[in-house]
């Protein structure tokens, strides 16, 4: 998905009549691959939908990832939401496309090893969406913590200003530096 993009949620019972082929589809937390199991709406597990069947990169450790080709009801693995990604007019190719291009990487195994920021299952299924894998998970990770490490940097040189204008208003500055002076003096009569 784009920076701008949105989901759109769908019943399981109505998927199979609202989904299309070639539809690039999540579930909230279900991705199966070691590292990731739990049952969140903080990240979602992605695939490809044709027909009934979702090809999404998925293991049960990092090692064995691959890609597979599950049921939509193995895909949602109990879950009775889904979600259709909309592009919002960023180029995609043709769903008939996209479905060739999830089956050859199913068919051939050629889909690189597992890694949660570089290869994961939403860069498999935007790369057979639009042809660049990318992960939008992984940019809003990257965005928080980036944020979070400006505010934090910040809140720490308010404080140091803070503390120096205490220290050197309190003479303990000036205390330090006297108390040094001293000591060097003491050192260089030896």
């Amino acid at each position: 998905m784009s920076a701008g993009a949105s989901r759109t949620e769908i019943d399981f019972k109505d998927a199979t009549k609202q989904l299309q082929k070639g539809d690039h589809i999540s579930v909230n937390g279900l991705s199966s691959v070691g590292c990731c199991l739990s049952s969140s709406s903080f990240y979602y597990h992605e695939g490809i939908y044709s027909d009934g069947y979702v090809y999404h990169f998925s293991g049960d450790t990092q090692q064995d990832a691959k890609v597979k080709k599950s049921t939509i009801k193995e895909f949602l693995r109990g879950r009775n939401v889904l979600y259709r990604s909309n592009y919002n007019g960023q180029s995609c190719y043709d769903s008939q496309r996209v479905v060739e291009r999830a089956e050859e990487i199913f068919q051939n195994g050629t889909w690189a090893g597992y890694q949660p920021i570089f290869n994961n299952c939403e860069h498999f299924a935007t790369y057979c969406k639009t042809g660049n894998a990318y992960s939008n998970q992984v940019k809003f990770i990257f965005n928080i913590t980036h944020s979070f490490i400006a505010v934090a940097c910040a809140v720490l040189i308010v404080m140091l200003c803070v503390l120096c204008t205490f220290a050197i208003g309190s003479g303990i500055v000036e205390k330090f530096l006297r108390s040094l002076h001293t000591r060097m003096n003491w050192v260089e009569t030896f």
